[in-house]
């Protein structure tokens, strides 16, 4: 196993207790939802590589044994959402999940290396075990990442979209709602995807939609009950919003609210799409554990983003590559500690780490105020 090419920072190898201030890194806030009996899986003999993989990486060495391992690597991962994440791993438990499926998701987190690129102004990764979980927020932002950049690499590849001219007329983002039922998620699901395939097959669909990529969005309605809906970001030609709701009541019976904006940014457009690839749904139904565990089994095996039509084949899902190569700097226990003894160095590589973990591609803000960005992604209603 390779040996770093880089030592690590004078004062990381310096263990101690981590009891950082809460305005040094917010997420560091400790994490008390492991079981007292749980003992994670043993890790698998190579690591997952980088965030930002396809350069050569250089092998921490053997990680050492699971029994003893300390929770702040976790706590740094996690800290942000530990309430949540309880109340998952609570569903889960209701919902019967596999024990494998359980001590992953419960793993994910350890094993932590920070990691630092061979570039004129270095860049800074964590290299930790992942569980890979449409549950788990903290790999939901990476994954949300990877589909942005993948995505906006795609519009600009294979359709030439590089900036708001480019777009103009070509890009649209649909919403396809259902109206508020009673019955099982399940068969809401069954229902809403079938009713897709069909508004496919109209020759209003087919004539001004050449391809796109469908996100699957769950909410709660006033009256408790499911409101699955899709956001599509397709490309083609005008689509009226008038004959789609048209043909939508039509094949659904009884739901016809739709809609239609021409997007005029590609490059935000893709990062703001892309969080529902990780947000199926509301961070706040972790506090309804009914509609948690009905989720979490109706979404079993069940895809929430697909490209279709000229899309198809696009991967984006697989981290873009990368050419540089990584070397270790420590681990991210002893990292932490050296920061919180003072060493400045190591100070300054955790925040780089808090700041690339928290803020690098995230998506325009959608809640609260408008954004000032968001009146250049889009139009209103498109009309001819």
């Amino acid at each position: 196993m390779d040996r770093p090419t880089t030592a690590p920072p004078s004062a990381a190898t310096q263990c101690g207790p981590l009891v950082l201030d809460s305005t040094y890194d917010p997420r560091l806030d400790g994490c008390s939802d492991t079981p007292k009996d749980f003992t994670p899986p043993r890790p698998p003999p190579s690591l997952d590589p980088p965030e930002t993989s396809g350069g050569s990486v250089n092998q921490p060495p053997s990680s050492p044994t699971t029994t003893n391992r300390p929770t702040d690597e976790r706590s740094f991962r996690h800290g942000f959402w530990s309430v949540r994440r309880s109340a998952v791993l609570s569903a889960f438990i209701r919902a019967d999940v596999p024990q494998g499926t359980r001590n992953r998701f419960m793993a994910c987190g350890y094993n932590s290396w920070v990691y630092r690129s061979n570039e004129q102004t270095p860049r800074y990764r964590v290299h930790t075990d992942k569980c890979h979980s449409r549950w788990c927020e903290a790999c939901q932002v990476e994954h949300r990442r990877i589909v942005a950049r993948n995505l906006q690499a795609r519009l600009t590849e294979k359709l030439g979209l590089r900036g708001p001219r480019d777009a103009t007329k070509v890009l649209r983002f649909v919403t396809l709602t259902l109206k508020t039922s009673p019955a099982p998620l399940g068969e809401q699901l069954d229902r809403l995807y079938k009713c897709f395939k069909q508004l496919r097959d109209l020759a209003l669909w087919r004539k001004n939609v050449t391809g796109g990529i469908l996100f699957l969005e769950l909410t709660i309605g006033r009256d408790g009950g499911w409101h699955p809906h899709l956001h599509i970001l397709a490309s083609g030609s005008y689509l009226p919003q008038d004959a789609l709701s048209a043909a939508w009541l039509k094949i659904t019976g009884d739901s016809y609210i739709v809609d239609v904006r021409l997007v005029r940014n590609p490059a935000i457009a893709a990062s703001y799409v892309a969080k529902y690839a990780s947000k199926v749904v509301p961070a706040s139904l972790t506090h309804d554990e009914p509609h948690l565990v009905e989720a979490i089994l109706a979404l079993r095996g069940r895809r929430t983003f697909s490209p279709f039509g000229s899309w198809t084949g696009w991967q984006l899902s697989k981290p873009p590559p990368d050419d540089c190569s990584w070397d270790i700097v420590a681990p991210l226990n002893q990292l932490l500690a050296a920061a919180n003894g003072g060493d400045p160095e190591a100070r300054r590589i955790v925040l780089s780490l808090h700041f690339t973990e928290t803020h690098e591609n995230e998506p325009p803000n959608t809640t609260g105020p408008p954004d000032p960005e968001m009146p250049d992604m889009w139009d209103g209603p498109e009309s001819q």
